[in-house]
Parts: structure tokens; sequence; C-alpha cells
């Protein structure tokens, strides 16, 4: 396993373990879901798909503004919000 995929699989556990999601905002969640999902299986679906349920919906457009970025860049950024978030609850 690449030392990426190791601290990007670190991040998501810091994230999950420490209850962090509950204290992060809605727009914080949504660029996060979509980095993941951008990591781990790169592009998402362009033909655009039905939902019944919005939020569902937003996460996946959310993903597919992410069209054409690498998996590594997706896991960068996912690791460097997710430090974010931590050093701005350390300030508070």
């Amino acid at each position: 396993m690449s030392d990426l995929k190791q601290i990007f699989e670190a991040a998501m556990s810091r994230l999950r373990l420490t209850g962090s999601r509950s204290a992060i905002t809605q727009e914080q969640a949504l660029r996060l879901h979509a980095l993941h999902l951008q990591a781990l299986h790169g592009d998402a679906a362009s033909q655009r798909m039905t939902f019944a349920d919005l939020d569902e919906r937003s996460r996946h457009e959310a993903w597919i503004r992410l069209r054409g970025m690498s998996r590594d860049d997706a896991m960068r950024r996912y690791i460097a919000e997710v430090e974010d978030i931590f050093a701005l609850q350390r300030r508070a």
C-alpha cells in the first residue's frame, strides 16, 4: 500500500473515530464525501441519474464536479480538508 493511501485511510479513520463529523458543516461533509468517492472510484457516471432523495442527488452532483481529478489528487485534497477541520477545532 502506498504512503498516500495509508495517510488517506488514517484521515478517514480519524474523522470517523473522533466524532468530528457532527462538528463539520454540510458543505464540508459534501466536499469530503465527493473527494472520498473520487479517491476510491475515480470519475462519477456521466449520465444524469434520477434520485428520489435530494441529499443523494447533491452528493452525486458534488462528485460529478470532481470529474477529471486524479485519485491521488482527491486523496491529497481529502487529507488536507480533514487536517483543516482539526486545526480549526483546536483553535476553537
